[in-house]
């Protein structure tokens, strides 16, 4: 979200065309995209006005040292639009608070992703899922410190399901080709990409970049 403050309280907002913006994630098989902003977002600053954004980006990632200290279950907050709803007054999202149900580094099924104790519904697809830590906070070494922790941590995009009776369908019993109601039932597990997946955008977008990272963190 951006807008570019044209008068003293005013904003005006900026709509941006996705053609030539679109990135999509390099894998087929994960379902990330990305929108490059860097070139309206300069040329918006260069113009003298104010731009007045929300960005969320890698700097969100867990640090090595967190990394290592992450445990199989956290407590988690996922943002975003479940069934399309919204807090459209003050323009802002819904918050949901979950837990971790698979470690989220870990490979579930042999794939980036991990499973989170959440109930996911349409339109919850892309919420962040964030670990959080509230009104105490884990150091490295152990100890507690006052305060709020939040780090990015996933991404949701699909959900696990069940099937219960509900719609007509045919299936093979034992002894006869019957028609039995089914449906789908939620088991209250969105399945998260590993947020570690946002820098293969950000070297889409600028090439190289981790190899720099990588550098001024050794």
């Amino acid at each position: 979200m951006m807008g570019t403050n044209q008068k003293v309280g005013g904003d005006h907002p900026i709509s941006l065309p996705l053609a030539g913006n679109l990135l999509l994630h390099p894998d087929p098989d994960i379902d990330l995209c990305a929108i490059d902003i860097t070139i309206p977002y300069g040329l918006i600053l260069q113009s003298g006005r104010q731009l007045r954004s929300m960005n969320l980006n890698s700097t969100w990632l867990l640090s090595p040292d967190d990394r290592k200290n992450l445990r199989d279950i956290e407590q988690v907050l996922v943002i975003g639009y479940p069934s399309g709803l919204w807090d459209s007054h003050n323009n802002m999202p819904i918050a949901r608070r979950g837990s971790t149900a698979t470690h989220a580094l870990a490979l579930y099924a042999g794939k980036r992703n991990f499973l989170v104790d959440v109930a996911a519904f349409q339109g919850s697809s892309g919420s962040p899922v964030f670990t959080y830590e509230s009104p105490m906070f884990r150091q490295p070494d152990g100890s507690y410190t006052p305060g709020t922790k939040v780090n990015f941590v996933g991404v949701v995009w699909g959900v696990i399901e069940r099937t219960v009776t509900g719609d007509l369908m045919a299936i093979e019993m034992p002894s006869a080709i019957t028609q039995v109601p089914v449906l789908q039932a939620s088991l209250n597990l969105a399945i998260a990409l590993h947020a570690d997946a946002v820098r293969d955008m950000d070297e889409l977008v600028f090439p190289g970049i981790n190899s720099v990272r990588a550098e001024r963190k050794s």
